[in-house]
């Protein structure tokens, strides 16, 4: 045999040495040693392998199941997206934390009131300007800039402005009340067509009531008549200059009821009244655990991408009310629900590492911002226009460690400088980084505490002075650093820790005496200029200046009109706003919102329209539908 014959037979016996010895006891030994889920626990290896898994199928189905869709943005670009084709069935479940705001709108001083996903509204929110669509707007609800380019008709099937005091709603046709045999005042309405009278009693008994959020939050602004000029049209009369604001406010907002189940029952406090035309129907309610809507199989809106398709997909949503936060996370940790939002940064850092199948997206959160009034000259920090007063607010800002509590506090998710608006898609030409402005104002998001007390020391108060701090026991622990850093350029401050109740009435009232807890409501809703207008309740600081009363001006005669003027006037303010230093700024935190693989068609979340926001009962996103094949593939 020669050389090359051996070497052959031996590397073929080498081979099935190999082989053997891999079957052998280490190979056993390896096995007893793989990672091993306790009973309820998943390990590592097993979530990831778990993960792959589901994500292969995933990706295989979906493949499979998808289409091509043209979509038009607002400047008219055209624009192609795959999108997977929805499916019917499921109940779509998540949270809500107390069910306190009552039934009946009118009545509610809150914009937070129980019940709109069962009723329809003027205009809304069009979810396929969002990131199921063409990505204009992620949504967010905390950053809706009031562009009517976002918006679309949902009772309504268009409008027009004739003239400076009056908007006209031409309605759908064949839209019809939502029919519950079961249901005493579902069965008094009989399921019949939505009309412009129910539009016109519905809008004039809001504004009408005094104990509502529309004329508690917006007596400047309030409606001047409202008339149902024939079955399908509707008249409003405002005040001039403001068109865009009751587009937004009125017709975005307000629920539209059916007049006999008021006239029957007196008001709509009780939940088994709420009969609209939205899509779903209250079913059951029972206080303290459960909220339970079924589809209104007679809704009137279609998909956007899948037109022959009525909408919403889903069989019911329940709303489970969960007031304790670790109950909350066990609940979507376990499936039963299927999204939440506003995790914290710690929070969605678990559910990544544990749950990695669960998808999540970043947002914005709300600055904690310590806020002092302005229109108190006895105050260090007052009057605004007082340059010694100027130097003390400079002071507090310079005297806080910011990036500290960037790196430390938030553990790096947080920005730095995010006012008077956040760096994301909806600010873009509004929103200008921290080195576009001038040094005065850098300073104020720079560590600087041998300033701060220079600057005290020129303001009159080399010694620091003490300030009394109206706040939520769920403030302290923020509040304690602020403290700390103020301590050591002589500011005491004393906490005035208040019951949420308490809380809430001073804030709605300004009545606390020195200073409180901010709130950043200028990103929130710019068009209403919260925070620049002394007289808006949301003013905490007391702030007004001539620049900005000239925006908020210009703001209410182009809303509604003109978007891209909106946002130019929207940056006008910029500089105004953070020379007057009215607030201590400080980081702006990154919060989450996660959801299960099977909730499909979510990345716009549930936030669609003029706060309509996931945290009340009143979300819902009407196009989202449940991939049940997926939800029982993995084991739910």
């Amino acid at each position: 045999m020669d050389k090359k014959s051996v070497w052959l037979v031996v590397s073929c016996i080498m081979a099935l040495f190999l082989v053997v010895a891999a079957c052998g006891p280490a190979a056993v030994e390896e096995k007893k040693q793989a990672p091993v889920a306790e009973e309820g626990k998943t390990t590592p290896a097993v979530v990831e392998e778990k993960k792959q898994e589901v994500v292969e199928k995933e990706a295989a189905a979906v493949k499979a199941d998808t289409v091509k869709v043209m979509l038009t943005k607002m400047d008219g670009a055209k624009m192609e997206k795959m999108v997977e084709k929805p499916k019917y069935g499921g109940t779509m479940t998540w949270l809500v934390s107390d069910t306190t705001a009552g039934w009946d709108q009118p009545t509610n001083r809150s914009p937070g009131w129980q019940s709109p996903m069962q009723y329809s509204v003027l205009l809304d929110g069009d979810p396929a300007r969002g990131p199921a669509g063409t990505g204009e707007t992620d949504w967010n609800r905390s950053n809706f800039m009031g562009y009517i380019g976002l918006m679309k008709g949902q009772l309504a099937e268009s409008w027009t402005i004739p003239d400076d005091t009056t908007i006209i709603f031409k309605m759908r046709q064949e839209v019809h009340f939502a029919l519950d045999q079961s249901n005493a005042a579902s069965r008094l309405v009989g399921g019949r067509e939505v009309t412009a009278k129910d539009v016109s009693y519905s809008i004039k008994r809001v504004w009408d009531s005094p104990a509502g959020y529309h004329s508690i939050n917006q007596p400047s602004e309030r409606l001047q008549g409202i008339t149902a000029l024939d079955k399908y049209t509707v008249e409003m009369k405002l005040l001039p200059n403001q068109h865009g604001i009751h587009l937004l406010q009125t017709a975005g907002r307000i629920a539209i009821v059916a007049h006999e189940v008021v006239e029957k029952y007196g008001d709509l406090k009780d939940w088994r009244n709420s009969v609209g035309s939205g899509p779903v129907m209250l079913k059951d309610y029972v206080p303290g655990s459960s909220m339970t809507f079924i589809r209104n199989p007679n809704y009137f809106e279609m998909d956007p991408w899948f037109p022959e398709n009525r909408l919403p997909y889903v069989d019911g949503v329940r709303r489970l009310v969960i007031p304790d936060r670790s109950t909350q996370l066990a609940a979507f940790r376990t499936a039963k629900i299927d999204y939440m939002d506003s995790l914290t940064w710690e929070e969605s850092g678990q559910f990544q590492k544990s749950y990695p199948q669960i998808l999540q997206r970043k947002e914005s959160g709300s600055h904690i911002l310590l806020t002092g009034r302005m229109d108190k000259p006895e105050l260090p920090w007052g009057p605004q226009e007082d340059p010694k007063a100027l130097k003390v607010r400079r002071a507090l800002n310079m005297a806080i460690n910011k990036q500290a509590i960037v790196d430390n506090y938030y553990g790096g998710n947080a920005e730095l400088f995010s006012a008077p608006w956040p760096d994301i898609p909806e600010y873009a030409g509004v929103f200008r980084p921290l080195n576009t402005y001038s040094q005065d104002v850098q300073e104020l998001f720079q560590y600087k505490p041998e300033k701060a007390k220079q600057l005290l020391k020129e303001a009159g108060y080399p010694d620091g002075f003490k300030a009394s701090v109206v706040m939520e026991a769920t403030d302290v622990d923020f509040f304690s650093i602020l403290k700390d850093d103020l301590a050591k350029v002589g500011v005491e401050l004393v906490f005035d820790v208040k019951a949420p109740a308490v809380y809430s009435s001073i804030k709605a009232d300004r009545s606390f005496s020195e200073m409180t807890r901010g709130w950043s409501g200028l990103s929130g809703m710019p068009w209403k200029f919260h925070e620049l207008r002394v007289e808006s309740s949301w003013t905490d600081s007391y702030f007004e200046h001539p620049v900005a009363r000239t925006a908020f001006n210009e703001t209410m005669k182009v809303l509604g009109k003109d978007d891209a003027r909106l946002r130019e006037i929207f940056a006008s303010v910029n500089d105004v706003y953070l020379e007057s230093a009215q607030h201590v700024w400080t980081p702006r935190p990154w919060v989450y919102n996660a959801w299960w693989p099977w909730v499909k068609r979510f990345e716009a979340g549930m936030e669609t329209g003029v706060y309509r926001n996931s945290t009340d009962p009143q979300a819902f996103n009407n196009q989202v539908w449940i991939d049940t094949a997926l939800k029982k593939q993995m084991g739910y």
